[in-house]
């Protein structure tokens, strides 16, 4: 007696996990997996082939017909030793036998004149020696793949007039450009497929093969519009489901293409986008023949970065420079000063552990650079002093989250210096032997530790610096941060990290979370910066400025300060429309970003390439780009759009996660015989900001960005198996705009904000975090009008100061060695 329905689903419902990602989904497959393996068709099967009947039957014969050229029909490969095989490339190809092509091709001259079309549908082609069915026999039914659209406009029109010629021209070898008719008098030669078959359909007669003309189809007359329409409505469609696991097997061959369809836009499929000529970018930058020949971003740069070290050190400064720093700055440099020579004169201080609060434009990064280049002339001093000691390097190491905030400061990534996992998805582990040693020898004479862009943050990063730090330096793993000095600078009152914990959060917290609280709470003492420096003048346009800074950044607005935001309105200045123009313009979310970005592609009225990436399997491309690192699966792009960086290449040469630039030019490797289905070779982009060596055969600032390869791990519902995904695309995205949280850490000539993108409700927080990268009050300007002041919400974090108590006493006079010297205040005594 057979299971019943309900009872089988019962069982498979007990058996879904409760953590299960898709229950549903779950069930069903369980549910099916029942109904085949254990129900009755099992049983009805195991009869039918133990009976040597079909499970299935069909009254018509069904021939399959590869319509590619032949140089692209499908082969089959193995990985085994066996006959007839001839190894090619590492891999041995199997010969398939005879197929319908060479069959046909070796038919008996009494079958001359008969169409490989005629052939298929007449004969019997099973047998070794084909012969026409006999007379009470059905025609074969002909199955054609690939399916080419025979519309004039479309890409694959040739081919459609290819397959045409092919099907009902009888012929001894493929046919092939440049192409004659066998029967034509004139012997006309053809060098394309269009005016070929349109002879073809033309002059049947003069060819003797006008009892084919009933099979042959008008060429279409669709226009342009009329692709859209037939697109548009096949958009209406129902998407098809996932693959199964075997279809996905399949997508892994080789020569897997993704369809430009998948654009949201047609962006690359316009008449102008598909009328220009890509091909005559193929190979063409002979003057720089690096280019082809060293294919990856690491072949490339690696020799050039040798030939052309640029050090992190910063620029060496007088020590005059000195008495350009305003009190807070000089008690700040004095502390960092006085610390260091304590320490060459031998005595062990205690580590230092700051925390420096500036809101923007106080001068922060300034100071960090001044102390940085200050101790690295009293190294270089101790070193020619004691010619017998090791020579010391820097003591001073300057890091940022992203790759702009630490140009900024001329120094490194806190990612790419510890070797911190990138996705947020990934977990942090020890470092290989290899890479620990690497580690501990860049930081063999560091001391100090300067962490810029502080509320860019989480807990769990600072968690991960304070283990990476303890493995760099084994006898003192049992302290904090490895016993180095840590100085966290930065202003909380900025934009915090994106979807993570802040420092200051009182929150609950994981267990790496924990520790990196405990990690923040170790620093120990406060320096705060309040005042401004970088909007400096004593204007009254610019002392109202930076009242309203002032204000956004406390959450106190009053009405002063909404009607100075409001004077750089575009409405109440339209004179200054053109010097806008061109101006970085900053939105709060990303799909305001993306509007902008795709229509202020689509104004250059330039041709545009939809550059696919390449995908480990079809489905991948669906992924959201965030779990590829930012990597879009469709990059559309224009000579000349403006565009963005989004890894770090040589964050000395200024070449950093955030660089600006625009596309030069761009290029596909010589062996390429369709660029638009082909992923080029590299990007030839031109980056104002980078201060590397020129490259031969290109013009100043010009460099190449190779592709990029980023992995994404996900693991299967019941957790028992982990599948790898992988995405091939450049890191570059369009930049006509920015989010708010992209210009962290950035200071702009001139910027355009749209404070009505930035949340339902825009915050004080967005608005403060956008106005102070600017250089001057003139030159940042806004969209539309400014929210009035009562909509503006307080920034809703804690005061980041309520465990860190700041310093108490007061500057002492200079002493005649030229530094300020006070007594170094007891960390025991703070906290």
């Amino acid at each position: 007696m057979s299971t019943s329905y309900r009872d089988i689903i019962r069982a498979a419902l007990a058996n879904v996990r409760e953590d299960a990602t898709r229950p549903v989904f779950s069930t069903v497959i369980k549910s099916l997996n029942k109904l085949i393996t254990e129900r009755d068709w099992s049983s009805q099967e195991v009869v039918l082939l133990a009976q040597e009947i079909p499970l299935y039957f069909g009254s018509r014969v069904i021939v399959k017909i590869d319509t590619r050229p032949e140089g692209e029909q499908v082969r089959a490969l193995e990985f085994e030793d066996g006959e007839d095989e001839a190894v090619e490339g590492g891999i041995r190809e199997r010969n398939l036998g005879r197929t319908n092509y060479s069959k046909y091709k070796d038919r008996p001259d009494i079958y001359e004149d008969v169409s490989f079309l005629e052939y298929c549908l007449t004969f019997s082609i099973a047998t070794k020696q084909p012969k026409p069915l006999a007379g009470t026999a059905s025609k074969r039914l002909v199955q054609c793949y690939p399916r080419y659209r025979g519309l004039r406009e479309h890409e694959t029109f040739p081919d459609w007039c290819r397959v045409k010629i092919v099907l009902n021209v009888p012929f001894r070898n493929y046919p092939r450009l440049p192409f004659t008719f066998p029967t034509d008098p004139t012997a006309r030669v053809f060098t394309d497929w269009p005016s070929a078959y349109t002879f073809f359909r033309e002059n049947l007669d003069v060819l003797g093969l006008e009892e084919r003309r009933d099979g042959l189809e008008e060429i279409p007359t669709e226009t342009a519009e009329d692709i859209d329409d037939i697109e548009d409505e096949l958009e209406d469609l129902p998407e098809e489901p996932d693959p199964l696991d075997f279809n996905e097997l399949a997508n892994r061959g080789p020569n897997v293409h993704y369809d430009t369809e998948d654009l949201d836009t047609d962006l690359g499929r316009r008449p102008e986008d598909l009328d220009y000529d890509w091909s005559v970018k193929i190979g063409h930058l002979t003057g720089c023949p690096d280019i082809y020949e060293r294919r990856t971003r690491k072949e490339f740069w690696d020799p050039i970065r040798a030939e052309s070290p640029i050090t992190s050190d910063v620029q060496t400064q007088a020590t005059e420079v000195r008495d350009s720093l305003n009190p807070e700055q000089l008690l700040l440099y004095n502390t960092v000063i006085e610390h260091y020579k304590r320490t060459l004169e031998g005595e062990a201080p205690p580590p230092l552990r700051l925390n420096i609060d500036g809101e923007a434009g106080t001068g922060k990064s300034f100071v960090i650079k001044l102390i940085s280049s200050h101790l690295q002339t009293l190294t270089r001093k101790t070193n020619i002093e004691h010619p017998d000691r090791r020579a010391l390097d820097t003591p001073i190491v300057r890091l940022a989250p992203t790759g702009a905030a630490a140009y900024g400061i001329d120094g490194s990534t806190i990612h790419a210096l510890l070797k911190l996992p990138v996705q947020a998805k990934e977990t942090l582990r020890p470092l290989a032997p290899e890479g620990a040693s690497e580690l501990q020898r860049r930081l063999r004479d560091i001391r100090y530790i300067v962490i810029d862009e502080k509320s860019m943050l989480s807990v769990r990063i600072l968690s991960w610096i304070d283990r990476r730090l303890r493995q760099a330096c084994p006898s003192r793993e049992d302290e904090r941060f490895g016993g180095y000095g840590v100085l966290l600078v930065g202003d909380f009152f900025q934009l915090p990290p994106v979807a993570a914990t802040p420092l200051f959060s009182t929150g609950r917290l994981t267990t790496e979370e924990l520790n990196g609280a405990e990690c923040y709470r170790s620093l120990d003492r406060t320096l705060r910066l309040t005042q401004l420096v970088r909007q400096a003048g004593t204007d009254p346009e610019s002392v109202a400025f930076k009242a309203a800074l002032q204000g956004l950044r406390n959450g106190e607005v009053t009405e002063e300060h909404y009607t100075t935001l409001s004077c750089r309105v575009f409405t109440d200045n339209p004179g200054e429309l053109e010097a806008f123009s061109k101006a970085l313009r900053l939105f709060g979310t990303r799909k305001a970003v993306a509007d902008y970005n795709t229509a202020s592609l689509r104004a250059t009225k330039r041709p545009i390439i939809a550059i696919v990436a390449r995908h480990d399997k079809r489905s991948s491309i669906k992924l959201p780009d965030d779990d590829f690192g930012g990597i879009p699966a469709i990059l559309c792009l224009s000579i000349g759009s403006q565009v963005m960086l989004t890894e770090n290449i040589w964050t000395e040469a200024g070449l950093v996660n955030g660089s600006r630039g625009s596309i030069y030019d761009i290029t596909w490797d010589p062996e390429t015989t369709n660029p638009r289905e082909t992923l080029p070779l590299c990007l030839v982009v031109y980056f104002p900001g980078y201060e590397g060596p020129a490259i031969p055969g290109l013009p100043p600032k010009v460099v190449p960005i190779y592709t990029s390869r980023r992995t994404l791990a996900t693991e299967s519902e019941n957790y028992s198996a982990t599948r790898e995904h992988w995405r091939e695309q450049f890191p570059i995205v369009l930049a006509y705009a920015i989010t708010v949280h992209k210009s962290q850490g950035m200071t702009l000539d001139a910027v355009v904000i749209d404070p009505t993108e930035t949340q339902p409700n825009p915050t004080a927080s967005s608005l403060y975090s956008s106005y102070p990268t600017r250089r001057n009050y003139r030159r940042a300007s806004s969209d539309y009008s400014v929210p009035r002041f009562p909509y503006l919400e307080p920034i809703e974090t804690p005061p980041p100061y309520a465990e860190l108590p700041a310093y108490t006493y007061t500057l002492p006079e200079p002493t005649s060695s030229g530094y300020l010297s006070y007594p170094f205040p007891d960390s025991t005594s703070y906290g």
